[in-house]
């Protein structure tokens, strides 16, 4: 049996549906308006066509919907998550929790003639928890929780945008009080250009839209507003004013102890050989930088290597192994280098590791490695960091000479143009809108100290590598032997660094397991 649907039964354009399409979800969504029907030969056999006319304006209304996802304690899907359950993010969860009594207890700030706050921003970067917060808050809270992510409200259909803003807060005054997390909000809310072209001019009145929502808010009906984006530099400046968002809360990359505790709940839920206070303390030193998504990364990749090895647990061998997928893509046995190739890598990673040696400003070293990665890289070296945020100029310098040249150039460049570490310039930042006028000549400054800069960093490298041009045979040729060298190996191979030990590991409050105890040396 064919079922032809056509939005006119005298013109064509229709599909073809299922007989099970049509009676499911067609008809008992209100889009028939008139049904018809006839006999025909198709392919030698006697079937039915069903003709019908859709009823425009209840798909109108389908159509202006947005996808909303919908939790609602008192009734339906309901969030087990609290703030309990997520580890780390120490600050942001105390900043969150106040909107819990918002919430809960509003009449104690009314009265008091306080104005309860309309929405807070949840801004850092991908992967750091801020949808897991919202949630988090949504369900300590009790209320209402509707979710939506900022690209449902991106369509070429002039005017939909602007209506499923609207229809988004009908159903949040509806259900008051509640909460709105609108995700990627960065989507809808970019700062206006006024370019005229026919998509901008949506998206800038689904834009006013959302700020005239925000502003007619009912005060009576407690409506609190959550968005969250990775690019809150790129966001209008009306969106971001007090009585709209009043909070902007950073959500950061977790420092070391956050990250100790966020390797303790992800390691507790996988089998391991030994208790993972063992293992996360440790861990947590070794990932400066890492977000919570990268860190549950690492633990489950090291329970999938685990797995496929015929493993009854997970060993520091398999952990060993996911944080060197995660930072450096997994490992290319297969890619087969010419003698000549692996020797030029060899000798390429061991200049990184004896320049890092040789200076005074530069970190530790972890893992040196030849063996080729997915992402497309012939060796890497992995450097101990720490979770520093300032640096000297001295700083700046050296550690560049020994890393790679377009992450060199790109650190060296925003050490001229924002903070000013250049004798040519002066103590000036250039963090000014692309529109400011200023003078070409001066604009072009930090681009050509960042250049010098880069050439003298270059022949201090090439003059100290061929003074030391023993030692930088000896660590190749260890490369070219083992493949992979940490610390302890170049150590024994050319002696200790020559302004002294280098901080392999920071150590934290406590007091950190050594690598003997764990089976395992860095």
């Amino acid at each position: 049996m064919i079922l032809e649907a056509l939005s006119n039964p005298f013109q064509s354009g229709g599909r073809v549906l299922t007989w099970s399409e049509f009676v499911n979800d067609v008809l008992p969504s209100g889009q028939v308006s008139a049904l018809s029907h006839q006999f025909c030969i198709w392919e030698q056999n006697i079937v039915l066509v069903i003709v019908f006319r859709t009823n425009l304006a209840v798909l109108q209304k389908q159509m202006f919907k947005p996808n909303i996802e919908i939790i609602d304690p008192h009734g339906g899907k309901k969030l087990k998550i609290r703030f309990n359950d997520i580890a780390g993010l120490h600050e942001a969860k105390l900043e969150i929790q106040e909107f819990v009594d918002y919430i809960k207890s509003p009449a104690k700030y009314t009265k008091l003639g306080a104005k309860l706050p309309r929405g807070a921003l949840l801004t850092g970067p991908p992967g750091c928890g801020k949808t897991l917060l919202a949630k988090a808050l949504a369900a300590e809270s009790s209320v209402p929780f509707l979710s939506i992510n900022g690209t449902e409200f991106v369509e070429m259909i002039g005017g939909l945008g602007a209506q499923r803003v609207r229809s988004l807060f009908e159903e949040a005054k509806a259900r008051a009080p509640c909460m709105i997390f609108i995700d990627e909000i960065d989507s809808i809310g970019k700062k206006r250009t006024g370019s005229g072209f026919a998509a901008s001019e949506e998206n800038e009145q689904t834009l006013n839209q959302l700020l005239v929502a925000m502003d007619g808010m009912d005060s009576s009906k407690t409506v609190v507003v959550f968005g969250s984006t990775n690019r809150a530099d790129t966001l209008d400046k009306a969106l971001l004013r007090p009585g709209r968002f009043d909070r902007h809360i950073l959500i950061g990359l977790p420092n070391v102890k956050e990250r100790e505790e966020m390797f303790l709940l992800y390691l507790r839920k996988i089998k391991l050989d030994k208790e993972p206070e063992m293992y996360a303390k440790r861990l947590a030193q070794l990932t400066p930088g890492f977000s919570g998504a990268d860190i549950y990364n690492v633990v489950n990749q090291a329970a999938i290597q685990a797995g496929s090895n015929n493993k009854s647990c997970v060993t520091i061998a398999e952990i060993d192994f996911a944080l060197n997928r995660v930072l450096a893509g997994a490992e290319k046995r297969s890619q087969v280098m010419q003698k000549e190739e692996k020797r030029t890598v060899a000798f390429h990673e061991a200049g990184h590791v004896l320049a890092g040696w040789l200076l005074k400003h530069t970190d530790a070293l972890l893992k040196v490695s030849i063996v080729p990665r997915t992402s497309a890289a012939l060796g890497f070296s992995k450097y101990n960091q720490g979770d520093r945020l300032l640096f000297s100029k001295e700083e700046v310098y050296y550690t560049d000479i020994s890393s790679y040249r377009e992450y060199s150039f790109w650190k060296m460049q925003y050490s001229m143009k924002f903070y000013g570490m250049s004798e040519k310039i002066g103590p000036l930042s250039f963090q000014m809108d692309p529109d400011t006028e200023v003078n070409a000549d001066f604009r072009k400054k930090p681009y050509s100290s960042t250049a010098n800069l880069v050439s003298q960093a270059y022949y201090a490298t090439e003059e100290l590598l061929s003074k030391n041009r023993e030692k930088l045979e000896i660590i190749a040729n260890a490369l070219l032997k083992k493949e992979v060298l940490n610390y302890e190996d170049v150590k024994k191979l050319i002696g200790p660094p020559k302004y002294g030990e280098k901080t392999v590991v920071e150590l934290a409050d406590q007091v950190l397991p050594k690598p003997e105890d764990m089976n395992y040396q860095i």
